[in-house]
């Protein structure tokens, strides 16, 4: 989803540019992917964008998504469904588990 930018304010760039896309969209909205959050001020910047879009995270089941720096950086976010059941396929063949998600709408 976001691309790999070293400097925070190139990542808040990349998140704001998201943010002036969505912003005026009216139904669900599914926001996912490897958001590289390795720090705790890049992970900062993911929630305060996730809450004025008034994006939920989705909780997983056994939880074991991949971390890097000790810190989680592939997420699901959703506005307007609920999620049916949600989960991480763990495999050896990518640095990222899968995450599968089944929601239905509201």
């Amino acid at each position: 989803m976001i691309n790999f930018a070293l400097a925070r304010g190139a990542y808040q760039a990349q998140l704001e540019a998201v943010i002036s896309e969505l912003a005026s969209h009216q139904g669900p909205i599914v926001f996912a992917g490897d958001l590289n959050t390795w720090t705790a001020g890049r992970k900062a910047v993911l929630e305060s964008v996730a809450s004025r879009l008034g994006l939920e995270e989705v909780r997983l089941e056994r939880d074991v998504r991949k971390r890097f720096f000790w810190n989680q950086v592939d997420y699901v976010f959703i506005r307007g469904l609920g999620v049916v059941n949600a989960r991480v396929i763990e495999v050896d063949s990518s640095d990222h588990h899968p995450v599968s998600v089944v929601l239905r709408a509201r």
